[in-house]
């Protein structure tokens, strides 16, 4: 998988675990100078980069001073002692690191959050039927001809064909894919679900409910970091939107009468957008 089919996130989490790839000799100020390097050239590709990252470290801190985003983590990680960048021992050098990457995925995990929250919302309030299977803009053949750009994209990166259902009724969601786990490293199969509303789409591990997200799968040893890269390269690359699976699990609060439907079972943001109705 290329660099430029990662997310940030996906990328920075390559940065921390190898270092030496890109930097070198590995140190806070190398570092620091890279990931400026890549905000800047990402800002001017159009791309959000870092945008909002000093102001987060500040709210983090609770409290602000002079400096850029460098000094921001060096407050943090020697909140007793703050010392120059240039002055920092071996020892004070791998601190600071470890107390970089875990803030900045912190980070970039909350503007995901954030960015897919405000994906659901605007979904949520496309006009369509009191059933709320599907919008009014609902494009059957488009989504036809884009189940297919994912078949292609997953068949040739777990070199295996895809189980695939296009025949789901009375539900928010148009088709089901599958993923064997003889395709995948640990051998546990993957799901994708893809929503009739805002080329939402979900993967799961396991199945539905089975783990938090894909986090969570990672850390839990069902899913290796290699097949979600995978996984999420082809969804995104066929023009879905995925959202993390725990964000949907959340109880709905939305503007359809969906509550009316199922008095009974509270709904979630699931239910709106990958559930039979």
């Amino acid at each position: 998988m290329h660099f430029s089919e990662m997310t940030d996130r996906q990328y920075f989490r390559v940065v921390a675990a190898r270092p030496g790839m890109f930097v070198g000799r590995p140190s806070f100020d190398l570092i620091a100078a890279f990931l400026t390097g890549y905000d800047q050239a990402s800002v001017r590709d159009g791309h959000p980069g870092l945008t909002g990252w000093r102001d987060w470290l500040v709210a983090r801190r609770g409290r602000d001073c002079n400096h850029a985003w460098p000094g921001q983590i060096l407050h943090m990680a020697f909140p007793e002692n703050f010392p120059g960048s240039s002055e920092l021992s071996p020892q004070d050098d791998e601190h600071a690191l470890e107390t970089l990457f875990p803030l900045l995925d912190q980070f970039l995990t909350e503007r995901e959050d954030q960015q897919a929250r405000e994906l659901l919302n605007k979904a949520d309030r496309e006009q369509g039927p009191d059933h709320l299977e599907f919008p009014d803009s609902f494009d059957h053949p488009r989504a036809k001809a884009m189940l297919g750009e994912l078949a292609r994209h997953l068949d040739g990166a777990f070199s295996q064909p895809c189980a695939m259902d296009d025949h789901i009724q009375d539900a928010s969601y148009h088709a089901l894919v599958h993923i064997p786990g003889e395709a995948t490293e640990t051998g546990v199969g993957i799901g994708i679900r893809l929503s009739n509303f805002g080329d939402l789409a979900v993967i799961t591990v396991e199945g539905p409910g089975v783990h938090d997200d894909l986090d969570d799968a990672v850390a839990k040893g069902a899913l290796a970091e290699a097949d979600r890269r995978r996984v999420e390269a082809a969804v995104r690359g066929a023009g879905y939107a995925l959202v993390p699976e725990r964000l949907l699990h959340r109880p709905y609060d939305g503007v359809t009468p969906l509550a009316e439907f199922t008095p009974d079972t509270p709904p979630t943001w699931w239910t709106r957008f990958f559930d039979h109705l």
